[in-house]
């Protein structure tokens, strides 16, 4: 029998192994919806469901890469790839039976660390287990956040106006609803704060580092979207 290898570093599914070329993982209420989405995505930046084993996990392709433990610093050209990467899962779903118009399937936590970087690029999005139909929008505006760490104190602001108006651009989201995301962004910082995950201490951690991230947009945002 092959070894399983423990998967670390996810933030909402644990339980999770490799076992050859494959990851194997516990299933939970969403889990047919999220093999659907992954279905119509077909093994295109994200993994590929191929089943279930024989105790039920679920069985998706395992993409060989490196996965960030932590938000930190990413570059302009990573950065640039991030939102190419995730403006062509969106017009992929955005055919899905369940989108209505101007929708698609959401990630919902478009963080760098649900990525697979190859050669110091992004090239896969992991982790669907959140997904959901919505607005893109949004789910771009989180990963905006995110991607550009928007709230820590020690962000040079030059660097960061530079990669958010470039992620912009990759994304292609038109420059006259750039002002848009002065909205957008802080939104997607109370939905984190509203949906934190009910264990002790992390709530609260969460929840003070949502209002740092916010009164740092609140003060620099505007500027960075000119």
């Amino acid at each position: 029998m092959t070894e399983e290898i423990p998967l670390t570093g996810g933030r909402v599914t644990t339980g999770v192994v490799r076992v050859g070329q494959t990851v194997h993982r516990p299933v939970g209420p969403r889990s047919p919806f999220v093999h659907r989405v992954l279905n119509v995505l077909g093994g295109h930046n994200a993994p590929q469901y191929l089943g279930d084993d024989q105790i039920g996990r679920e069985v998706l392709t395992y993409i060989p890469g490196a996965v960030p433990a932590d938000l930190g610093f990413f570059s302009l050209g990573q950065c640039v790839q991030a939102a190419r990467l995730i403006r062509q899962v969106r017009d992929r779903l955005s055919e899905f039976p369940d989108c209505g118009p101007g929708q698609t399937v959401c990630h919902n936590d478009l963080s760098p660390c649900n990525f697979v970087f190859q050669r110091g690029q992004p090239v896969a999005i992991i982790d669907w287990d959140a997904a959901a139909v919505g607005d893109p929008l949004d789910d771009l505006a989180y990963a905006l956040w995110l991607w550009l760490d928007l709230g820590n104190p020690d962000n040079d602001l030059v660097s960061c106006r530079t990669r958010l108006q470039a992620m912009l651009t990759a994304y292609g989201v038109p420059r006259t609803q750039w002002p848009s995301f002065s909205q957008w962004i802080p939104q997607q910082m109370a939905r984190v704060a509203v949906s934190a995950i009910e264990t002790p201490g992390r709530t609260r951690a969460v929840r003070a580092w949502v209002a740092r991230c916010s009164a740092w947009w609140q003060s620099h945002g505007a500027d960075l979207l000119r």
